[in-house]
Order: C-alpha cells, then sequence, then structure tokens
C-alpha cells in the first residue's frame, strides 16, 4: 500500500548570511484514496444539499486548459 506523506518546509526568521537557515518541518500522512471518487461523491452531495460543488466546472475546465498547455510545452508545440 502506497502512503502520501505532504512535507512542508518554511524558513524560520531570518538567520544571518553566514550561518544555515533555520528551517521547520511539518509532515503530514495521507491514508491511500480514490481521488475521482471522492470528488464524485463531493458533487453529488452538493447537488443534494443545494450548495456549490468544491471543484466547479469552471475550476475543471481550467485544470484542463493547463494540463493541455504543459503538454504543448512539454511536446515542443507550445
Amino acid at each position: 500500500m502506497q502512503q502520501k506523506v505532504l512535507t512542508v518546509i518554511r524558513k524560520k526568521d531570518a538567520a544571518p548570511v553566514e550561518s544555515p537557515a533555520q528551517v521547520s518541518i511539518e509532515e503530514e500522512s495521507f491514508d491511500q484514496g480514490d481521488a475521482l471518487l471522492a470528488e464524485i461523491e463531493a458533487f453529488l452531495r452538493a447537488i443534494r444539499e443545494g450548495t456549490e460543488p468544491l471543484v466547479t466546472g469552471e475550476d475543471g475546465l481550467r485544470a484542463l486548459e493547463t494540463a493541455m498547455h504543459i503538454t504543448r510545452l512539454v511536446q515542443g508545440t507550445g
């Protein structure tokens, strides 16, 4: 089973240039899940409750456009 871990490294208050940077490290573990299933469930819940979905159609369109743009850049056609 894969485990998803998010590591956040933050620079603490400014240290003198000659000393190593002081950082804080935070790690958060996440259970393996089905992101698409969670998104569909959230969408259906929004319909039932009459609220705005967490991921709107506009969000999806922007994500698709971004992915297509990145693909074109990687392929050298954008």
